[in-house]
């Protein structure tokens, strides 16, 4: 009995003004709603930690994100210096899957054609440079793949 009524006596620490949501504890009653985003913020960097392009190489089955993105690096890095450009690699979506590759990975540009409806229902072309990184022949099953990696141009 004597629990129950500490309890009540904690809760109704907390201002009518805040969420009833409160922490039971005899030395600091604190409202849940201000805990909560430094917990959000916490787990979101854990999560964003774990999930880096560096964390994804390859292995016997997959071909890692992290090499093809290097792959286009490179590329770029040669490019940029023979036309004197200012290109910077982006990263390749994360959602990418494809089989290891038997042979050394190719890269060159490409471009990435779309269009959208205007605001009078007319048809909006666009269009966006990218470095298409090539693998001529996985290792099984013995297929081609090509993966886009953006780039933008700096100024």
């Amino acid at each position: 009995m004597r629990t129950s009524l500490l309890a009540w006596k904690i809760v109704r620490q907390c201002s009518p003004r805040k969420p009833p949501y409160c922490l039971i504890s005899p030395e600091n009653p604190m409202p849940l709603h201000r805990l909560l985003p430094s917990l959000l913020l916490v787990a979101a960097m854990h999560a964003v930690g774990a999930t880096g392009i560096e964390d994804m190489r390859s292995n016997d089955a997959i071909h890692g994100l992290y090499e093809i993105r290097e792959s286009a690096r490179e590329f770029v890095a040669r490019e940029n210096g023979k036309a004197g450009n200012a290109w910077e690699v982006g990263e390749p979506n994360l959602k990418v899957l494809v089989p290891r590759c038997a042979v050394p990975l190719k890269a060159r540009w490409d471009t990435i054609r779309w269009s959208s409806t205007g605001k009078g229902g007319e048809a909006v072309p666009h269009e966006r440079r990218v470095i298409s990184v090539v693998c001529t022949q996985a290792v099984k099953p013995s297929q081609k793949w090509d993966v886009h990696v953006p780039v933008v141009q700096r100024k």
